[in-house]
């Protein structure tokens, strides 16, 4: 019965639309990242319990996902892809307690909770307990939102750090400097998941010398780890 009530909830959220209703467009080649970064705008308000109850609910899900489709003006046609969109982000949402839970018991032996796998591996760039790895990771384990990672050799010389459209034009957000950690890597915080940004977008790195640093990022909502900048 709890389940029941919130999934009713969560339809709300689904048909709720601020604005006017948007008009449909053709997409030749799959969701615009406009769209993506809208729906996970969305749903970035459901907590990972919701999240389980429409993954374990395949009609509730289903509703869900019709209602995002006409509040977002999807077609017909492309509602298998919007699903599919849909599930990733939920399965990201769901799997944050659980993420938590498991990285801060490797904490507690490994002294980190954000390097994961990257401190495991020599490919992870770890020399003498710092790492030289830049990471973007989507969902943090602190509030679910994105955290940039830089390498350890540009710790105290990095100015700001901005995220951009694919194309280098726009800033979308600019990170927030939260201390050096993990590797002894400056962290930038952002207050939305990465999955809110489109894919291709760009993460510029002002140093304070006067250059700048830039790195592509392919799928926004995964993580993305380069062992040198």
């Amino acid at each position: 019965m709890i389940i029941r009530t919130n999934l009713n909830q969560i339809n709300q959220i689904a048909k709720f639309n601020p604005s006017r209703s948007m008009p449909r467009m053709q997409f030749k080649n799959g969701l615009p990242n406009i769209k993506k970064e809208n729906i996970s705008k969305t749903l970035s308000s459901l907590n990972p319990k919701e999240a389980k109850a429409l993954l374990n609910d395949k009609k509730a899900l289903k509703k869900f996902t019709n209602d995002l489709a006409k509040k977002h003006g999807i077609p017909k046609e492309k509602i298998k892809e919007l699903e599919n969109f849909v599930l990733k982000l939920l399965k990201q949402i769901g799997e944050q307690s659980a993420g938590a839970t498991s990285e801060t018991k490797t904490s507690k032996n490994k002294k980190t909770t954000e390097t994961g796998a990257a401190s495991k591996t020599s490919g992870g760039g770890h020399t003498g307990g710092t790492s030289n790895q830049f990471l973007w990771k989507p969902q943090s384990e602190s509030n679910g939102n994105l955290v940039v990672l830089l390498p350890a050799n540009m710790s105290g010389n990095v100015k700001s750090l901005e995220v951009l459209s694919p194309d280098g034009s726009t800033v979308l957000a600019s990170g927030q400097q939260a201390g050096i950690a993990n590797g002894g890597r400056e962290h930038f915080r952002f207050n939305k998941p990465g999955a809110s940004f489109p894919d291709g977008a760009l993460v510029k790195i002002q140093m304070k010398d006067g250059s700048s640093k830039t790195v592509k990022i392919g799928d926004s909502a995964g993580r993305n780890e380069k062992n040198s900048l």
